[in-house]
């Protein structure tokens, strides 16, 4: 994945893509590209010499093949730590934890435990928290205690987030650098464990929200003390949001934010501050887009230049299912903000201007050139939407998942 962009090709674009007319106010790079930096040169990133992993679940096998078919050599337990090689799988494969299918790779890991157990795990059940060297590595004492304390608490009640919140302030108020990395991660793992064990409870029925209130817990900007069980939440480190007429938990990452943002590394400074923007305006809603689009292509290449800054990053994967998502919705749109317009067959106005200003604004990104693929398909076929543009539809969302 590219992460310079030259100048010439800028030129190169505005010339073949650009309408006439009268000329323009020059843009400036910051105005031209939404404030993100496309000229200036990266330095290449350098491989991790240590990887580490937290383990998410009781019982987790460690095979000797990278798949379901190796031999179970040894098992975790739930929160410990493990120490990968740098090796994955080439493919992924699916596997069913819990009853809910998980599509990922596996992981060459090596326990942390003096025995040295060696062999392969699966990365849904395994949380990486740290990759790079060796010398700011996070303490790993610190960890396991954090993950001691943890381990205690009932992940069925939700009191056990404002547990684990308490610890993390208590003990890591002074923490900077790759070990507050780990906490975050850890933390913000361990509150989404606690919301999907609670997920059954009916949270609508016990914060019995008025018509008044629908749209500011759309917004976040609900009143978490106006009710006994949403009181309880924000204490435990939960906000509330809507979607299709329920209400449910969330971790807060307003507040991991507030905490975190200036004890972390500075690749998961421009993480954590992403993610939070992205809770606080949620782009899509009831299978539509609920963002203009231009910020939608800002996001999208946001991701995309995060991810070409940092391939090592310890979020990569997640990092990177959000630039291929965003990617998506802004080349085929969804159901409820569809790409072509239902009247005239032809592409919706408002896609064709995002579009324009992608070419102009991200020459070099993914996201410049998988429009231009599909615009130059589409034109080929009459601008219309023929088996060869659904079948091109169809390719693109394999590639998303």
């Amino acid at each position: 994945m590219k992460t310079i962009f030259h100048i010439f090709f800028l030129l190169f674009l505005i010339s073949n893509f650009g309408c006439g007319g009268a000329p323009k106010k020059t843009e400036t790079a910051s105005e031209k590209n939404d404030g993100i930096d496309m000229t200036t040169p990266r330095p290449a990133p350098t491989k991790p010499e240590a990887y580490l992993y937290w383990i998410t679940l009781d019982k987790f096998r460690l095979r000797d093949q990278p798949n379901q078919s190796g031999k179970v050599v040894h098992q975790f337990i739930w929160g410990e730590f493990v120490e990968g090689t740098g090796k994955i799988s080439p493919k992924k494969e699916t596997v069913e934890i819990g009853g809910i299918p998980f599509d990922d790779h596996w992981f060459e890991v090596v326990s942390t435990t003096p025995e040295q157990k060696k062999g392969w795990i699966f990365g849904g059940g395994a949380l990486r928290v740290y990759a790079g060297t060796r010398t700011v590595s996070p303490d790993l004492g610190k960890l396991s205690q954090f993950s001691m304390f943890l381990k205690k608490l009932d992940t069925k009640k939700w009191d056990s987030g404002k547990a684990a919140w308490d610890y993390v302030k208590t003990n890591f108020g002074e923490s900077r650098g790759t070990l507050a990395d780990a906490v975050f991660l850890i933390l913000e793992n361990y509150l989404s464990q606690i919301e999907m064990k609670n997920m059954s409870l009916n949270l609508t029925e016990k914060v019995n929200p008025t018509d008044d209130d629908w749209i500011p817990i759309m917004e976040g900007s609900f009143d978490m003390n106006k009710t006994p069980i949403t009181k309880q939440l924000d204490a435990a480190g939960f906000r509330i949001d809507a979607t299709e007429g329920s209400v449910m938990a969330l971790p807060d990452l307003r507040k991991m934010k507030e905490f975190f943002v200036q004890k972390v590394t500075p690749p998961m400074k421009t993480y954590l501050e992403q993610i939070t923007r992205e809770q606080d305006e949620n782009e899509t809603e009831d299978a539509g887009i609920t963002i203009a689009l231009s910020e939608l292509a800002h996001r999208a290449v946001f991701w995309e230049v995060f991810n070409g800054d940092h391939p090592y990053f310890s979020q990569w994967e997640i990092a990177q299912n959000y630039e291929k998502w965003k990617r998506w919705m802004c080349i085929v749109g969804m159901d409820n903000t569809p790409v072509f317009d239902y009247e005239t067959g032809g592409v919706s106005p408002d896609f064709r201007k995002l579009w324009d200003s992608i070419l102009v604004k991200y020459p070099g990104t993914q996201l410049a050139k998988k429009v231009k693929e599909f615009n130059d398909l589409i034109a080929a076929e009459g601008g219309k939407r023929t088996k060869k543009v659904e079948d091109w539809m169809a390719k693109l969302a394999e590639e998303v998942n």
